[in-house]
């Protein structure tokens, strides 16, 4: 009847809803994982990353830097040398706290806790370089040259090592989520259709039922009734009524 046809109506729309609302459930999800990864990745990772391997060349060019202070016998290049070795360690102690506080695990926190301890043993070793220098003992001074440099570099490459493995992780977990949002979305989408499709069927079904009940009623009024009405109206015209 009229009843079960709403019902049943009622119930696909209903069901395709729900099918809706938990895959726009499932796809929030996934959407959140994916835009945690990738914040994750553009806004700590990388750009902690690039600052280790800037730290890098800067303890290289204070080497450089330093040493030709030491060496150079032409006094007037001698401020801007000096110079160019206090902007790097400027750069390095600057960098510190920031990569501190973008380290993730407890090794990364240590690397940059050694490397701020070798920072300081550094620094004293050069000044004491560079007092011997600017009092013309300059051949003394070369001692500097012999500063574990080696110790400070091994120590930002393995952050900025693992840092790289960490981005490379999470561009894996944003892929992964990539993928996933695609299969929620197509699979919801799926099953509202089927959904859909069954719904159109069982309905089609049910009110194709109800025009067969009709077809053959009729077919019946015009095989009978209509057959009766025919015979009646011939025998009236003959006068047999």
């Amino acid at each position: 009847d009229d009843r079960t046809i709403k019902a049943k109506l009622l119930l696909g729309i209903g069901a395709i809803l729900t099918i809706f609302a938990v895959s726009s459930a499932i796809v929030l999800i996934f959407v959140s994982s994916l835009v945690g990864n990738a914040d994750r990745a553009l806004a700590q990772i990388i750009p902690a990353r690039s600052l280790a391997n800037n730290i890098k060349f800067q303890i290289a060019s204070a080497d450089g830097s330093g040493a030709n202070y030491i060496i150079d016998p032409m006094e007037t290049d001698w401020p801007a040398e000096l110079k160019d070795y206090q902007s790097s360690i400027a750069a390095i102690r600057a960098a510190l706290p920031i990569l501190n506080n973008a380290a993730e695990t407890p090794q990364e926190r240590d690397d940059i806790a050694g490397l701020a301890k070798w920072l300081d043993v550094y620094v004293a070793d050069n000044d004491k370089a560079f007092a011997l220098k600017k009092a013309g003992k300059a051949d003394a001074g070369m001692a500097w040259i012999d500063s574990p440099s080696g110790t400070g570099r091994q120590l930002i490459t393995n952050y900025a090592d693992s840092k790289s493995e960490s981005a490379k992780a999470a561009t894996a977990a944003v892929e992964n989520s990539s993928r996933a949002l695609m299969g929620a979305a197509t699979a919801g989408t799926l099953a509202a259709m089927l959904t859909g499709i069954a719904i159109a069927l069982a309905l089609g079904a049910a009110i194709s039922k109800r025009l067969r009940i009709v077809t053959n009623s009729m077919q019946e009024v015009v095989r009978i009734d209509f057959a009766s009405m025919t015979t009646a109206m011939r025998q009236f015209a003959a006068g047999d009524l």
